[in-house]
């Protein structure tokens, strides 16, 4: 704290001098007797009897003579009555700042601290009016500022220009006052050490808060990145377990070395400061920055690792899953979400994760909260990569979806087809989905990795080619027929015209072939679409009509197709598109398997 300012001399007015004098001259006149003798007499001779209602008159007269016989004379203020003023009270009135200093000595410290009608204390009055040197005078004397009506405080901060001052006006207060708290909120704030130990010193609460209640004095020790102030409030007694905030803080500044003092001592990284925002603690609040250093620090001191992890694996830090799997982080301990660690991995789809998972024994068919383990998430996500890093490990790319499963996984299969056939049969694979979303770099993943084709459901026997065709995805179909489109040089592709009942044959988008058909008679009509040739068959005997079809040629894997038959110059079939045997027989050798058929109007 700074040193109390001495006290500068008063000059008092010009009639004081001359009373003075006058009580001098009357000694030097009276020879034998004492000062006090000769106020007395001097008193009787002008008719006043030296007592403190004498004392009372000559302040409200302003008289400076008397005032100074009565006070040679020896005469002390008395205590007025409660609500009454007291000498003191009387000259400030007057705005008498000398005199009220003239009347300190008959004035004891029950007049001093004796509160006038407005129940001010002298020193309130005289600090309020700027009179500084006499408020030092005043503490010299006695003066308690805690019976200001103000407060200590609010004269401490009137005294912001006087430091030395305000210190001495604190300094004045008892030990552990209310009003010493405030000043400590000041000191911390400010970052003033010394100020803050002295307050410390006099037993001010080192759990002070601001007034308005939202921060502590730890709190904004560390808000101001100040440790050492920190660690003063901890010694003595400051809890950082009831100040989040203070932690918060720390991490928001990057503080390392704060943080540590203050989870040293107790702060929770898992605890939020703002209990409407449970989500917003200082172990979030590190992870979202990337701040390792102070992640592993809380890691060492009970923050959530299984939050850590999930978070590691959203973000693909692998820093920080390294560091959680050194600590011993189980690599098969569900997250909040339900989901273990390799399920999350390959559901935001990094394939470095989940091998470091694996590498350190993360079990593959473990399922996670939509029931599917992480290989089927990652198929459902579209995560190449991740697919590939999971197969590779040994995963089975025909491995079934599981069932059952909760509902909110069918929204995530993005297919109402396949979300059709996954409630109504079971046996469903990878294959199967992402050929019903036509995903052909996935569908040729599966293949190479060994996914077999001929792969069916378990009660309506549909194969995976079946799904690309019943969601007109042609090229995943012709990838499961064995042809890859995009590596085909002649294009061949025949068009079907309902209205003029003819069929069109383009290689490389140029007509080479016409001839007439003969399509479905109204009753049963050849529906408009686009198909590809799923299958060829020289001798083929309709398994409904039980009639020879010549040359069957089948359309996406359905019960139509084009066909040796009468050929009338007008739809006449069952929803087959016959045509002349000559003219099959050439588009038989033509077209292949895969090749695509469009049916128009």
């Amino acid at each position: 704290m700074l040193r109390y300012a001495p006290v500068p001399i008063r000059r008092f007015p010009l009639r004081w001098w001359s009373a003075a004098c006058f009580a001098l001259l009357l000694s030097q006149l009276c020879g034998c007797r004492n000062p006090q003798e000769q106020a007395v007499v001097e008193l009787k001779r002008r008719g006043i009897t030296p007592t403190p209602s004498a004392l009372v008159d000559a302040v409200k007269k302003n008289d400076g003579l008397i005032l100074n016989f009565l006070q040679t004379a020896g005469v002390k203020a008395a205590v007025p009555e409660p609500g009454q003023p007291s000498v003191l009270h009387l000259a400030s009135a007057m705005k008498d700042w000398a005199m009220v200093a003239r009347l300190l000595p008959v004035s004891g410290p029950e007049i001093i601290n004796h509160p006038g009608p407005g129940q001010e204390v002298i020193l309130e009055q005289a600090i309020l009016a700027n009179q500084f040197p006499l408020a030092n005078t005043l503490l010299a004397a006695g003066a308690k500022p805690e019976q200001s009506v103000k407060g200590a405080d609010a004269l401490a901060l009137h005294l912001a220009a006087e430091p030395a001052l305000a210190d001495r006006l604190l300094d004045a207060l008892p030990a552990g006052h209310a009003d010493l708290t405030p000043a400590l909120i000041r000191a911390v704030s400010a970052g003033n050490l010394a100020g803050v130990t002295h307050l410390l010193e006099r037993e001010t609460p080192a759990t002070a808060k601001s007034a308005d209640g939202k921060s502590s004095a730890l709190d904004l020790a560390s808000r101001g990145g100040f440790p050492d102030l920190a660690a003063q409030l901890i010694k003595a007694g400051a809890k950082p377990a009831e100040s989040p905030s203070a932690l918060a803080a720390a991490v928001e500044r990057k503080d390392l070395t704060l943080a540590r003092l203050l989870i040293g001592a107790g702060a929770s990284p898992n605890a939020a400061p703002d209990p409407t925002q449970p989500e917003a603690t200082p172990l979030n609040a590190a992870l979202a920055s990337r701040q390792l250093d102070l992640t592993k620090l809380m890691l060492d001191h009970g923050a959530d690792a299984a939050f850590c992890m999930n978070f590691a694996l959203v973000q693909g830090d692998e820093a920080l899953l390294d560091h959680l799997l050194e600590k011993g982080a189980p690599v098969d301990q569900p997250g909040a979400d339900g989901d273990p660690p390799l399920v999350r991995a390959a559901t935001a789809g990094n394939a470095k994760l989940i091998r470091r998972l694996l590498e350190k024994g993360a079990p593959l068919e473990q399922a996670g909260a939509m029931g599917q383990t992480a290989y089927h998430m990652a198929v459902i996500h579209r995560k190449k990569e991740a697919m590939e890093a999971l197969l590779a490990a040994g995963m089975k790319p025909d491995a079934p979806f599981i069932k059952p499963a909760p509902p909110e996984l069918l929204p995530v299969f993005e297919s109402a087809y396949f979300v059709k056939w996954f409630k109504l049969d079971d046996n469903l694979t990878p294959l199967m989905l992402t050929a019903a979303r036509g995903d052909t770099a996935l569908v040729r993943l599966l293949l190479k990795s060994g996914a077999k084709r001929g792969t069916t459901t378990k009660e309506w026997h549909r194969y995976p080619v079946v799904f690309a065709c019943d969601t007109v995805n042609l090229p995943a179909a012709q990838l499961l027929l064995g042809r890859d489109p995009d590596e085909e040089t002649e294009k061949r592709h025949a068009v079907i015209s309902l209205s003029r009942q003819r069929v069109t044959l383009f290689k490389n988008d140029k007509a080479v072939r016409s001839a007439r058909v003969s399509t479905g008679k109204r009753s049963t009509p050849t529906p408009a679409g686009k198909y590809i040739i799923t299958d060829k068959q020289t001798d083929w005997v309709s398994t409904i009509y039980k009639v020879p079809m010549p040359f069957f040629m089948r359309l996406s894997c359905k019960e139509i197709g084009l066909h040796a038959g009468v050929v009338p110059s007008y739809p006449a079939s069952h929803g087959c598109i016959r045509m002349p045997r000559g003219e099959v027989q050439a588009f038989y050798r033509i077209l292949k398997i895969g090749d695509p058929v469009t049916i128009e109007p």
